[in-house]
């Protein structure tokens, strides 16, 4: 749809038409979408459809950048609102047995409060025209997988990187960003152990952890087995799995360390849309790290001089540790893969 909107203003051609003509045997729902959208319509009209062909371009795109970013695979992170201010009980009552006609103890609980301000990912890919139109029928693939796997690698990278740390009022800290680390051993059930008993130490519950690693490291599990021939960690694949009911969750940006987190201990908000805007007029700093603000000498690339398109998207998220002991990570895990003799 986004492809077709594009091609057809450069042409100047609707883009219902451009799209029946291109797509009508394969996906005629883009050109019957495209019709919809742009039809006039009022607030009182109950049949216009242009805000809703534009929510479900948002939500199957968000779909797609769900199934490809680690946060999104992550199941039991505390979802709050944003801008609203969390309770969060930080110490519990005082219990004991009562005899009959004793006193009761009275008790009290301690809380804190943490809310999570809103922040967002943004950035822009820019593809020329040419490839928009001419690339059948691949074009749309290669638009999609673009800013698929931008999105995806950059929030990966935000959540999980140590050094990321807060910047007031623009992004949140990743959550391992002082977070208790060790360094890994070549014994991965022992690593593992020893990352369950950190939660243990710290009175946090078990059941629901979930570990991050690399998919190598979890190829690695997946190959290690007992003296018996049984696998050690059955369930476990490069693409993650499960194990004795801990869920493991592989991605590239994880490297070398080894990542485990409560996730109701971690404070999650999502406004759960991406905003995708594209245009072909107008001009923009073509640097990762554009100057902001502007000078004199900051250099703009023209889209229509160029005969490009940016696609620009944006979504809405966020996340914070409720607990400083929610996560533990090791570092420099680079688990060893089997050898023959072992195999045979």
């Amino acid at each position: 749809m986004i492809c077709a909107k594009v091609a057809a203003k450069r042409e100047g051609v609707d883009p219902a038409a451009w799209a029946a003509a291109r797509w009508n045997d394969s996906t005629p729902e883009v050109a019957l979408a495209l019709k919809a959208a742009v039809a006039p319509g009022t607030a009182t009209d109950a049949t216009w459809a242009g805000p809703l062909v534009q929510t479900n371009i948002s939500k199957d795109f968000i779909e797609l950048v769900r199934a490809a970013t680690i946060v999104d695979n992550i199941t039991g992170l505390n979802s709050v609102p944003f801008n609203t201010r969390v309770p969060m009980q930080t110490a519990g009552g005082t219990f004991s047995w009562v005899g009959e006609l004793k006193p009761k103890p009275v008790t009290a609980m301690a809380f804190s409060s943490v809310s999570l301000d809103w922040a967002k990912v943004a950035g822009i890919t820019v593809l020329t025209l040419e490839l928009i139109k001419l690339s059948t029928p691949k074009a749309e693939d290669v638009v999609r997988r673009s800013m698929v796997r931008d999105i995806a690698a950059f929030i990966d990278g935000q959540f999980v990187n140590p050094a990321v740390a807060a910047v007031a009022g623009i992004s949140p800290a990743s959550i391992t960003n002082g977070a208790p680390t060790a360094a890994a051993t070549t014994n991965p059930l022992a690593d593992i152990m020893g990352l369950i008993q950190h939660f243990v130490n710290n009175n946090i519950p078990v059941a629901g952890v979930h570990f991050l690693m690399s998919p190598t490291n979890a190829l690695a599990l997946s190959f290690k087995t007992n003296t018996d021939g049984s696998a050690v960690f059955p369930g476990v694949t490069s693409a993650g799995g499960t194990y004795k009911g801990l869920r493991f969750i592989t991605s590239q940006t994880v490297g070398s360390l080894v990542i485990a987190l409560q996730p109701e201990l971690i404070l999650y908000a999502d406004d759960g849309g991406v905003t995708i805007d594209a245009s072909g007029e107008a001009s923009i700093q073509m640097d990762s790290a554009p100057d902001s603000p502007v000078a004199a000498t900051t250099v703009y690339a023209s889209m229509f001089q160029m005969n490009a398109v940016a696609l620009r998207a944006e979504r809405f998220i966020t996340w914070k540790k409720a607990n400083a002991n929610a996560v533990k990570y090791l570092t420099a895990a680079a688990y060893p893969a089997p050898t023959m003799a072992a195999e045979e």
